[in-house]
């Protein structure tokens, strides 16, 4: 035998062997030449659920790799919740608590209020360093189906209190504040009223308009009188034992009612002999006015006799 066919038949022998053996070395799953078997590559495994921040998501690893994946800024829709994952930006308003805060102009400002027992209405006491509200916007929202469903829109707040029709059975509405004045910002202080009752909460907590009416008058349109009724208050003089107030109410209504308010009680005010409202301290005197449509209330003060 030369030593070519020498040659060749070597090196076919070493190619039957290397296959009777397993193949070539370092294949995953695979028996090298060593008897050694090699570890098969590690592939990742993912949280279903979304893990979250205050501006982004993503997919954690549960392999014990410290590795994520997907991870984007969150997508908010019209109330506030990111489309994706299901983030809440926004706050939960307090019951009878001002939250403040400051709204940006040009962006919103997400609340959940939440709403117990069978109330058809819902209040949300609002006060704003813009003097007469026209450029705060207030969009109320319930969730139907875990889509948003806009109930009404409030603008040019006029009172401090605003009415929000609740049309569903819904634990709670969606509140999207929004600010369009010439400054940068707004500053308000809000907070949600359960149990809107002729301008009182459930704690029986007056939280309707405070107006300059002594010696004055204040005329009510329709827009005034929501759900049918009113609630409008004012100062009485800082020596309330000393004077007393002639109330005069005009125009189509189904009646009217004077209060007293206090921190936590409200009591019916007493009239003297020619029907005087007398208040008992310096704080306002509440008139609510129920059904009516241009309505114009008068108040006196009068030296008591």
């Amino acid at each position: 035998m030369n030593k070519k066919k020498l040659f060749t038949s070597l090196l076919c022998f070493s190619m039957l062997a290397l296959a009777a053996c397993g193949g070539d070395k370092g294949k995953e799953g695979q028996t090298s030449t060593s008897g050694e078997t090699s570890e098969p590559a590690h592939v990742h495994t993912f949280s279903d659920a979304w893990s979250k921040n205050n501006s982004e998501h993503w997919h954690t690893a549960t392999c014990g790799h410290q590795v994520e994946k997907d991870r984007a800024s969150h997508t908010p829709n019209a109330i506030g919740f990111c489309s994706v994952c299901g983030f809440y930006e926004g706050d939960l308003l307090t019951l009878n608590t001002n939250n403040e805060v400051t709204i940006e102009k040009g962006k919103s400002v997400f609340y959940r209020a939440e709403r117990s027992g069978n109330d058809t209405d819902y209040g949300v006491y609002t006060d704003f360093n813009d003097p007469d509200g026209e450029h705060i916007k207030i969009e109320a929202y319930i969730l139907a189906s875990g889509a948003p469903v806009k109930l009404q829109t409030i603008e040019n707040l006029e009172a401090k209190v605003v009415r929000i029709n609740q049309t569903a059975d819904d634990n709670y509405i969606y509140l999207v504040y929004s600010y369009s004045g010439e400054n940068n910002s707004a500053t308000v202080e809000t907070s949600s009223l359960n149990t809107i009752l002729h301008g009182y909460d459930q704690q029986r907590n007056y939280y309707g308009n405070v107006e300059d009416l002594v010696d004055s008058s204040l005329t009510l349109t329709n827009e005034h009188l929501l759900k049918g009724e009113y609630c409008v208050g004012f100062n009485p003089s800082d020596s309330p034992e000393d004077y007393c107030y002639e109330i005069t109410v005009t125009g189509t209504h189904n009646g009217w009612q004077v209060l007293q308010s206090t921190n936590t009680t409200v009591s019916v005010v007493d009239t003297d002999e020619n029907g005087y409202f007398l208040p008992v301290n310096a704080e306002p005197l509440v008139i609510n006015i129920w059904n009516g449509s241009n309505v114009t209330v008068q108040v006196t003060e009068h030296a008591r006799a």
